[in-house]
């Protein structure tokens, strides 16, 4: 197995990261110095040549990263050129997506998997049996969980009240995130007629038309749900944490209908627990344990609007403080920070400490 010298003096120009997916984490947790140059970018087909074409015409790499499934194949094989280390650290499970990928993306993946590179990264120990089961990983991948990097407690809580003329005696439910199908939102939104009297949902996020208009808008017209939904723009990132904190919970949802939902890794979780606001989550096996186990909420198997309503009702009865030790405890370990020394070793391939 390919690894880098912890005694050598690692630097950006020689260094070859090739990344498929033009975009990479770029915190200091996450980007410790070592990951600095950027080869190709881009989507799929339409950019594979031109990838192939910089990775040639780069300095030899000690280290190739790859995210996505033509670019895992290519930089499989130039790294048997090169001799160099190989680390294939796919974000999603595709070709098990709501959106359609061409049969080339599988059969490059599993090209990709039988080409053994160094190390494979994912998200649970759901997907990562997927690989091996599914596309044939030859190394049983390592787990990095998709927490987000410690948020600015500095930053003002929202004020719901003041901001958003919600009454203060209202508990506020938070769903933040996309606004678009595959998320259940329809369901969401009718579960909201059954909340308790004192509840409010708060949708924040980006509309995806126009699906939004044709199948939520009608839904937010129905008086039944009048005063109990408001609907917000998405906020940056760094304006999670305040929104968050200013709630009473937080929603995750996604529909059951492809296997990259029903095995998710939603960072929205790690936003909540450093939020110190429980979550509401639907029973799939990779949230369903970590909600429960760690007493971090609320999960429903009931995926209907009235099983939906019946969770967040369950929660909102409990007193505020009811999770708030096992809260504290895991914003300790669910960030990007406490797992990034570990990863990083693996992916540099030794202990580099």
């Amino acid at each position: 197995m390919a690894s880098l010298s912890p005694k050598e003096e690692i630097k950006d120009d020689h260094i070859g990261i090739f990344l498929s997916l033009a975009k990479w984490k770029k915190s200091k947790a996450q980007n410790p110095g070592y990951v600095k140059r950027v080869y190709g970018a881009g989507g799929f087909s339409r950019r594979f040549i031109k990838d192939v074409h910089d990775l040639s015409n780069m300095h030899k790499p000690d280290l190739i990263i790859t995210f996505l499934p033509l670019g895992f194949f290519a930089a499989q094989t130039w790294a048997r050129l090169y001799g160099c280390r190989s680390v294939y650290y796919p974000f999603e499970i595709y070709g098990k997506q709501r959106s359609k990928y061409s049969w080339l993306v599988v059969v490059m993946e599993i090209l990709g998997f039988l080409m053994k590179p160094d190390a494979v990264i994912t998200q649970n120990e759901h997907r990562a049996k997927f690989y091996v089961e599914r596309r044939y990983s030859r190394i049983k991948p390592v787990i990095a969980h998709n927490y987000k990097s410690r948020p600015d407690t500095s930053v003002s809580t929202v004020d719901f009240s003041v901001n958003h003329g919600i009454p203060r005696d209202k508990k506020v439910v938070l769903y933040q995130g996309m606004l678009s199908e595959g998320r259940w939102l329809d369901r969401l939104v009718e579960a909201a007629k059954y909340f308790r009297d004192d509840a409010v949902l708060v949708l924040m996020g980006k509309k995806q038309e126009p699906w939004w208009s044709e199948n939520i808008e009608p839904l937010l017209k129905d008086s039944s749900t009048s005063g109990r939904i408001i609907v917000l723009e998405s906020v940056p990132h760094e304006m999670v944490f305040p929104y968050a904190r200013a709630s009473r919970a937080g929603v995750i949802i996604y529909d059951d209908s492809v296997l990259n939902n029903v095995y998710c890794e939603p960072g929205k979780l790690s936003d909540f627990v450093q939020a110190g606001v429980p979550t509401i989550a639907p029973a799939f096996p990779t949230i369903r344990a970590v909600v429960n186990e760690h007493h971090l909420g609320v999960v429903f198997s009931d995926y209907s609007s009235r099983g939906i309503a019946n969770a967040v009702n369950e929660l909102l009865a409990l007193p505020p403080g009811h999770f708030k030790g096992s809260l504290v405890a895991a914003a300790e370990y669910m960030t990007w920070e406490a797992q990034w020394p570990a990863l990083s070793r693996y992916i540099l391939g030794n202990d580099f400490s």
